[in-house]
């Protein structure tokens, strides 16, 4: 919930943005700063949770760049991962954090006539997409270790990292 407190606010403030910033070099940095988490993550720095009053400013990081560049989940899932939370406990919050914000930036889009109808209702298809995801990671999870899950998810960001800088890269 902490992290709503930074995210929610941080989404509607900066919603607009995302018409207007080239977000490119965004783009790059959060790449970038996705493998710097991953490298941390084997290091002594990893045996200490994440400060639980960073929660909220990171959430308005978070939400911010989710406003500029369309969606920063693997920054979330980078902060949830940091968390040492149970695995479904971790699916759970991304889940719920990303539909929050996903919603709000749909609201403040609509307020501001950035979304049209069609827009609209693929957002609706893509909503049901998340949770049939969701529902789907709950049935892997059920499977697999807390270690597994980690270096699961662990390869996703890695894999969005590279996609999110080489992407950049070709397009510039």
């Amino acid at each position: 919930m902490l992290f709503s407190i930074g995210a929610i606010p941080a989404s509607v403030a900066d919603a607009r943005l995302f018409v207007e910033l080239p977000s490119s070099l965004i783009i790059q940095l959060i790449g970038v700063f996705l493998l710097v988490i991953v490298v941390l993550r084997h290091t002594p720095l990893a045996r200490h949770s994440f400060p639980e009053r960073l929660l909220a400013p990171t959430g308005a990081v978070v939400g911010f760049l989710s406003a500029v560049v369309g969606s920063a989940g693997p920054l979330g899932a980078a902060v949830f991962l940091s968390l040492k939370l149970p695995a479904v406990a971790y699916v759970a919050s991304e889940a719920v954090m990303a539909s929050l914000m996903h919603i709000t930036k749909s609201i403040v889009y609509g307020r501001f006539a950035l979304l049209s109808p069609t827009e609209l209702l693929f957002g609706f298809a893509l909503g049901i997409s998340m949770v049939l995801g969701s529902w789907t990671g709950r049935k892997i999870i059920d499977r697999i270790t807390t270690k597994q899950l980690g270096i699961l998810i662990e390869v996703l960001l890695v894999t969005a990292a590279f996609s999110l800088i080489i992407g950049e890269l070709k397009f510039s």
